[in-house]
């Protein structure tokens, strides 16, 4: 699968918009970040590998909600991350 980085995060991946990550089932998907891309997991992922609450996810162009771990993945699917934006 494919995870998609805004431009805000790419300087946690060496400036990479695109992450190609092993996972079969969504569920997955913090552990490989761990492994792969472990300054980008810091900066999005909490203590018990739960995305924090300014990050949302999609799948498809289509957003992911509620958070189901056993959705699964192909080599297709792209995974996108947007954050909040923050400031006035």
């Amino acid at each position: 699968m494919k995870l998609l980085l805004p431009k805000a995060l790419q300087r946690f991946s060496n400036d990479q918009d695109i992450l190609t990550l092993p996972c079969k089932q969504l569920g997955e998907l913090a552990q490989a970040l761990r492994t792969t891309a472990p300054s980008l997991a810091a900066a999005i992922l909490d203590e018990q590998d739960t995305f924090k609450p300014f990050v949302k996810l999609f799948m498809n162009q289509e957003p992911i909600s509620p958070w189901d771990p056993n959705i699964s993945l192909s080599d297709s699917d792209e995974i996108s991350i947007v954050t909040a934006l923050v400031g006035g």
